[in-house]
């Protein structure tokens, strides 16, 4: 069969993706990243549930293919699969009947048995779906890349123990579970092996790696193995908590060649008592040593971190502490999300809800901030090198766009390269920075590097 996949929210959904694009092209289908226009007999849509914008999207994605289906002249099958379908596949069955069948999360076998056995015209649409939900990942995978990219994804872990209040994460997927380091040291030479120059670590809580599966092999025992396989690449660390930032961590980040000096350090608050009541298990005082030791033993490192506003009981003091904690520890890259009442959560029951428009004005506020603060930080580095992963071509002509390790693919900005000569995605070079604002960067190509 044709299978066309579609991908919505996190990284880890990009990974479960290729995991079952591996699966069913072993088994002969035809499977690439779904496009309007493209003749297909399967549309697999891989959902998020985490917050209402995602699930916002989820929804208007499954019904943009459901009207592809009706017009469709051939019998096309629409399967929804991933975190919308576990916590409402009852409900998206009812609403969409458009949907062939769904599953929910961690079952990959069976997916590739609903593709194959769905029959679009049997009254019975089937959901595949765990009351106990695991995403622990027992045996390897062979993975097929959906797009043309030089980076990649390692998903290290699955699933979350904490129960902060305000997520659905633990209901959604389970219980913390790590992958087993000789599958991931596979699954890096196999991504490597296909051109990947960086090889993004993500989980729920990456710097817990191991904790659950290991005596005593921890995220940077397996970061030192990633770094000695060959060739020229990067590894970057994403979803670093707080709570879990060893000595023996910072010191492999600083010390390793192949690590991005770069960690992202999700933080949601930076007052007390919003951050009891989210239950986060750190208190503000630990995220500001652990901000001031990074910057100590790490030189030149990037500091990304995302934040809640509005979150039940934010107050006008509550929201002062945030934006002067934003103002003293002068993070390199913000994200800000407005506060989400998830249904089943012990947030959502909370009396002292925020108004939608004050949460919106609040994120408006910050954002100008951070902007100030990220213009002025940026700024210091025009007429620096740096070395830059090149990623695609713009125009006008003989202008690329690429990334030094102070940015993460996806979510921050680009540095756009000037080049006399032709540069192609997955090329190194060094570019000495020309111009920045609060988000991107320009820069000359200086040198082209080698492998």
């Amino acid at each position: 069969m044709k299978i066309g996949i579609v991908t919505l929210g996190c990284d880890k959904n990009t990974v479960d993706n290729e995991y079952l694009a591996g699966l069913l092209e072993a088994r002969g289908h035809d499977v690439f990243r779904a496009e309007k226009g493209l003749t297909m007999d399967v549309v697999l849509i891989n959902t998020c549930g985490f917050i209402e914008e995602a699930k916002s999207e989820s929804i208007e994605t499954i019904l943009d293919w459901a009207k592809e289906k009706a017009r469709s002249s051939s019998k096309l099958k629409l399967i929804v699969i991933g975190c919308l379908s576990q916590l409402y596949a009852e409900e998206l069955s009812k609403e969409i009947p458009e949907i062939d069948t769904q599953a929910g999360v961690g079952m990959f076998e069976q997916i590739v048995a609903l593709v194959e056995q769905t029959d679009q015209h049997s009254a019975a649409r089937p959901i595949l779906r765990s009351s106990n939900p695991s995403v622990a990942i027992e045996r390897p995978y062979a993975r097929k890349a959906l797009d043309d990219l030089p980076y990649g994804f390692l998903k290290i872990a699955d699933g979350c123990d904490h129960t902060c209040s305000f997520c659905t994460i633990p209901r959604i997927k389970g219980p913390y579970r790590s992958v087993p380091h000789e599958i991931l040291l596979d699954e890096a030479r196999a991504l490597l092996g296909r051109g990947c120059k960086e090889l993004n670590l993500v989980a729920q809580d990456t710097a817990k790696y191991g904790m659950d599966f290991y005596p005593d092999y921890r995220l940077e025992d397996l970061v030192k193995e990633l770094c000695a396989l060959p060739g020229r690449f990067w590894v970057r660390l994403l979803y670093l908590s707080p709570l879990d930032m060893r000595p023996e961590l910072i010191r492999c980040i600083a010390e390793e060649k192949k690590i991005c000096k770069y960690v992202d350090l999700p933080v949601q608050h930076l007052d007390g008592r919003v951050l009891q009541r989210m239950k986060r298990p750190y208190g503000p005082e630990q995220v500001v040593n652990t901000v001031e030791t990074l910057r100590r033993c790490i030189p030149g490192v990037t500091i990304r971190t995302t934040l809640i506003v509005g979150f039940p009981g934010e107050g006008r003091k509550e929201f002062r502490v945030l934006c002067d904690g934003i103002q003293k520890l002068q993070f390199d890259r913000l994200g800000v999300f407005e506060y989400s009442a998830e249904g089943e959560t012990e947030a959502a029951r909370y009396t002292d809800q925020v108004p939608q428009r004050t949460r919106q004005r609040r994120r408006e506020t910050l954002m100008r901030l951070q902007a100030e603060i990220a213009g002025i930080r940026h700024r210091r580095t025009i007429g620096t090198t740096r070395r830059v992963l090149i990623e695609q071509s713009v125009t006008p002509a003989h202008v690329y766009l690429g990334r030094s390790e102070g940015e993460a693919p996806e979510v921050d900005g680009y540095i756009a390269c000037h080049s006399a000569q032709k540069l192609v995605p997955g090329q190194w070079v060094l570019a000495r920075i020309t111009s920045a604002d609060a988000y991107d960067f320009e820069g000359e190509v200086v040198k082209l590097l080698r492998e």
